[in-house]
């Protein structure tokens, strides 16, 4: 599968295993949470980078004095509105405890470009609603940056956002734990995605951690129809002990679009458990992680009467491809098919291409649509299955 992003001119396909670049490499651009020029926080604020220009567009911040400075100023009405800030330096926020950037009665409206850097240290351990690095986030974007650290809550907790409507999340790389979150909307990326786009991320922390945690995803515990779940890959333990809806990337999609999503981590709940999804369908996507319910438990879904085209899952990691017990056109496959390069991924790679294709014939296990481009529901993208 290539699949072309016009506005971020990014490329991905299906390749080998025998391709260098790892698995985990799928998803965000950013791998790892390093860095090269902390700053580390104690717990201070500052609001200089604000008043060198408060009608700027543009806003900078170069320290984690700032970035709790930027914290302060949004939760007291500041919603930036319009105007992005930039992230200029790694920060380290030393476990100090975080206030999320937004809530409920004051939520983030601008935009924020980490510039490529990492936040490590953050920990959240206050079991309120609307978690996360980002609490409440309405419009503007959110991307290119990594993020490392430990967020506690009630509903709505995410690595990144606990709750996310009408914008983009894109680019992110997330080495949060979510632990004893203790209701619902969990997820490794956003807690709710509620008309937004998230493209291009990667969750490798785990999710879940209570009895009732009901709604928990690698990348979003629930997607609604307006919104869209594309390109982003999860090998974090997403699980609830004793609770529903529990998916490998969200945990439920109320009509939204899941498409060319990858699981590789295990996937754990009661009822209603998928390797990719809870419910509903996806599209052209790939499960190789366990899939352990009760009821209604599949290794891409666990109840749908909708499509699942061109969704690949490797066969021990459920029983069901679906837990109604149909197929709805997803696939089981094996490990030599893996090598063939039917569910290999890689995130940036643009040379490869299938070995069939390169013999010019088509295969019947890396080929399975002969129409060759078939129109992803997405606009601007086009998924072609080699």
């Amino acid at each position: 599968m290539y699949s072309y992003h016009d506005d971020r001119n990014q490329r991905f396909s299906f390749v080998p295993l025998t391709t260098q670049e790892p698995l985990s490499e799928w998803g965000a651009s950013r791998h790892d949470c390093s860095g090269s020029d902390w700053s580390i926080w104690d717990g201070s604020l500052s609001y200089d980078w604000y008043f060198v220009d408060q009608n700027a567009k543009d806003m900078y911040i170069s320290s984690a004095a700032d970035l709790y400075g930027f914290t302060s100023l949004v939760v007291n009405g500041w919603n930036f509105n319009g105007k992005t800030v930039h992230l200029t330096r790694d920060i380290n926020l030393a476990g100090i405890e975080w206030t999320p950037i937004g809530n409920r009665e004051h939520m983030f409206h601008g935009s924020f470009n980490g510039e490529g850097h990492s936040i490590i240290g953050l920990l959240i351990t206050q079991k309120n609603d609307f978690q996360g690095l980002f609490g409440v986030v309405q419009g503007g974007s959110i991307g290119n940056f990594s993020v490392k650290g430990s967020v506690s809550g009630d509903d709505h907790v995410g690595g990144v956002v606990g709750w996310f409507a009408e914008g983009h999340l894109y680019d992110i790389y997330s080495e949060v734990t979510l632990t004893t979150a203790t209701d619902q909307y969990e997820g490794g990326i956003a807690g709710q995605n509620f008309d937004g786009k998230i493209e291009f991320c990667a969750n490798h922390g785990m999710v879940g951690g209570g009895e009732d945690t009901e709604l928990a995803g690698g990348i979003a515990g629930e997607t609604n129809a307006g919104s869209v779940i594309y390109g982003c890959y999860n090998d974090g333990f997403i699980y609830s002990s004793n609770d529903d809806f529990v998916g490998g990337i969200s945990g439920a999609n109320n009509g939204g679009l899941v498409a060319c999503c990858i699981n590789n981590g295990k996937v754990q709940g009661d009822d209603h458990v998928g390797g990719i999804l809870s419910v509903s369908y996806c599209l052209a996507c790939y499960n190789g992680g366990y899939v352990l319910g009760d009821e209604e438990c599949g290794a891409i879904t666990g109840d749908t009467a909708g499509e699942l085209n061109w969704c690949r899952a490797l066969a021990w990691t459920n029983p069901y491809l679906n837990g109604t017990h149909d197929s709805n056109n997803a696939e089981w496959i094996g490990a030599a098919d893996v090598i063939r390069c039917l569910c290999r991924a890689s995130g940036r790679v643009s040379a490869q291409a299938c070995p069939a294709e390169k013999a010019g014939r088509k295969d019947p296990l890396c080929c399975p649509v002969d129409a060759g481009a078939q129109r992803c529901p997405y606009p601007d993208h086009n998924v072609r299955l080699l």
